[in-house]
């Protein structure tokens, strides 16, 4: 699936003869790049977390510091970018055409 999508957002970028084509091909990479986060199942990667984040944005002087995401934190994030996914699909499969 990820291939056949970046393939046709490759062919409706640049060989489109429809208006909406650069529109098509931009959506049509975007759940090509969440699907592929999804097969790569990388939520558990190591995370910034700044300890001024409170502070102003001027003041970017703090050390970072790395932390791993909790565990229903990265249940959340999984499952908000699966859902993400299907709902574009659902939502523009019948415009996505070869």
């Amino acid at each position: 699936m990820i291939l056949w999508i970046e393939n046709a957002s490759k062919m409706h970028t640049k060989h489109g003869n429809l208006v909406r084509s650069e529109a098509t091909g931009r959506d049509m990479k975007i759940v090509a790049n969440v699907l592929k986060r999804i097969r790569d199942d990388n939520y558990d990667d190591i995370n910034p977390v700044f300890e001024c984040r409170n502070k102003r944005l001027s003041s970017l002087t703090c050390d970072k510091e790395y932390y791993m995401l909790a565990v229903k934190y990265q249940a959340k994030r999984r499952q908000a970018d699966i859902d993400y996914a299907l709902d574009m699909m659902k939502k523009h499969l019948l415009s996505w055409w070869d």
